[in-house]
């Protein structure tokens, strides 16, 4: 029979339980362990396939929203493993948007499963009709729209990008038993680039004394040699896992960068990782376009409008970064490392003096609670003034930060799939950012076993922009506290300093930083 004919014929009498099975063990094949599951009428048959297979652990969600985060958190945890979410039809599908966004921008291979109606309804305005197909545009590598189990054997082997499986089933819906197969996970289809040692020396040698900016990375024993061995200025983002090994790192706050910029002491930047949070990196758009700018990162983002060099995270290229940072000229070392001493015990003066600032808060939190936890950032406030005021000499065991849209929402979900079992999880985010997403702790009923603490920094509304604008209409303020929050999960509330006594395995913190200690430390840390 013709390979149309046959698709045809499966077409006009489908079989809802053949396709589901079909489509889990599709996803086994390309390695998925873990799924977010939003259960409804019409992904009922994937449903039933997920329960008979005992190769994926299912993850129950009410919301989509939050699921399609927790499954970004998870594949993080599980050094970017593909993870599924499968929904229903309709706005359901669109739940998923944003993760699939930050998913693309991070190099995450998030996979969405959305069950549909049969392709007829499409157009008419039918209950839970949605054009589905090409719903996340160019945010996934590969889009699929699957009615028959024949279809499925198109889908290619997931790489570092998210892609969709469009499902369509038609009524009944449970027509048959079903029983998903073990499978093996085929090798993985990772981005193939081009060695280009030469072009990357090339980029390199335009600069004699850069500044190496270290931003989001995994750990790396070549990353570790290279950040020893270099022989330049560094400044070390806390999710870049590098803060503290070598003399040569910035200590003052990012804010000090520019003025290095301005006196010459640096003549390029070299980026390893993500996109940097710090402001210099804006900078180098427009006030310091002059300068060459190198980045090594996955994916191949170069975080920049302007011209730049952009290279993989691939081995030879470390090591010819290796070589040439082992080589740079050491002279401007002396100066602005002597500055930047001055300027970081001024720095400590401030947190000491202004203990109930918001920095002065994250100094207290890395001082008090982290210990040897994993501590996960939420944007955009915790992230910039961990960097600026956590300790140098006392750093958790790995730092994380959701960086590829710099957006708050989803953050508390991510950072619960990014959590781990036998360790201490600590998530420290704004109050709009909690607010975004107050479903996230739903999940914590389903895994007993993770030691959470979810901080909320409650500084009364988005005073990030307070600095920025000076405008009251883009702050949203409130007065709102997060016991009900707490209470609502049934988790442990404790506030400020009470934290320490917290004795729960899951507990909200709310700190309360005082807005007039705050607005001090910033007037005399910018001087």
């Amino acid at each position: 029979m013709p390979e149309q004919d046959r698709i045809d014929q499966e077409l006009a009498r489908p079989m809802n339980g053949e396709l589901a099975r079909r489509v889990i063990e599709k996803l086994l094949e390309l390695g998925v362990t873990q799924v977010s599951l939003c259960a409804g009428a019409r992904n009922s048959p994937l449903l039933i396939a997920l329960q008979s297979c005992a190769q994926i652990r299912v993850w129950h969600f009410f919301e989509e929203r939050s699921a399609a985060f927790f499954a970004l958190g998870r594949s993080w945890a599980r050094n970017r493993e593909p993870v599924a979410i499968v929904t229903t039809s309709g706005t359901a599908a669109g739940e998923l948007l944003p993760a699939m966004m930050e998913a693309y921008y991070a190099g995450i291979p998030l996979i969405a499963v959305t069950a549909d109606r049969p392709r007829s309804f499409r157009g008419t305005g039918a209950p839970q009709s949605a054009e589905q197909v090409g719903l996340y545009s160019h945010y996934v590598s590969h889009s699929y729209d699957i009615a028959s189990s024949i279809e499925v054997e198109a889908i290619e082997p997931i790489g570092d990008a998210p892609c969709h499986l469009n499902v369509c089933f038609s009524e009944p819906l449970l027509d048959q038993p079903v029983a998903v197969e073990p499978r093996t996970p085929r090798i993985r289809k990772l981005a193939s680039h081009p060695e280009q040692v030469s072009q990357l020396l090339a980029a390199l040698n335009r600069m004699t004394h850069p500044l190496l900016i270290l931003s989001q990375l995994g750990p790396n024993p070549l990353l570790a040699k290279l950040v020893a061995n270099a022989e330049c200025l560094i400044y070390a983002e806390a999710p870049s896992q590098y803060r503290r090994f070598h003399p040569h790192i910035l200590r003052a706050g990012a804010d000090r960068v520019p003025a290095l910029a301005a006196r010459g002491e640096i003549d390029g930047v070299i980026r390893v990782g993500g996109v940097p949070t710090l402001r210099f990196w804006r900078d180098l758009e427009d006030r310091f376009a002059n300068l060459p700018v190198v980045s090594l990162c996955s994916p191949l983002f170069s975080g920049l409008s302007r011209s730049s060099d952009v290279f993989s995270l691939s081995e030879s290229h470390l090591e010819a970064l290796l070589a040439y940072l082992k080589g740079c000229d050491r002279r401007a070392l002396g100066k602005a490392l002597e500055d930047d001493a001055h300027a970081f015990a001024k720095l400590e003066h401030l947190l000491a003096t202004y203990p109930r600032s918001e920095p002065g808060w994250l100094r207290w939190l890395c001082k008090s609670i982290v210990g040897d936890a994993r501590v996960f950032l939420g944007n955009s406030l915790p992230v910039r003034e961990w960097d600026l005021a956590a300790r140098y000499d006392h750093t958790p065991t790995a730092v994380h930060a959701s960086r590829g849209l710099n957006g708050i929402d989803g953050q508390v979900s991510t950072f619960l799939g990014w959590a781990e079992p036998d360790v201490p999880n600590v998530g420290i985010f704004g109050d709009l950012t909690s607010l975004y997403d107050l479903s996230a702790p739903w999940i914590l009923q389903q895994a007993p076993e993770l030691e959470v603490k979810i901080v909320v920094l409650n500084n009364r509304g988005g005073q990030i922009f307070e600095r920025m604008f000076g405008n009251p209409w883009f702050i949203n303020a409130h007065d709102l506290n997060f016991k009900s929050w707490a209470d609502l999960w049934s988790m442990e509330y404790a506030r400020d300093e009470a934290i320490l006594t917290a004795t729960s395995r899951q507990v909200i913190c709310e700190i309360n930083p005082d807005p007039a200690e705050t607005q001090a430390f910033w007037q005399a840390y910018m001087k």
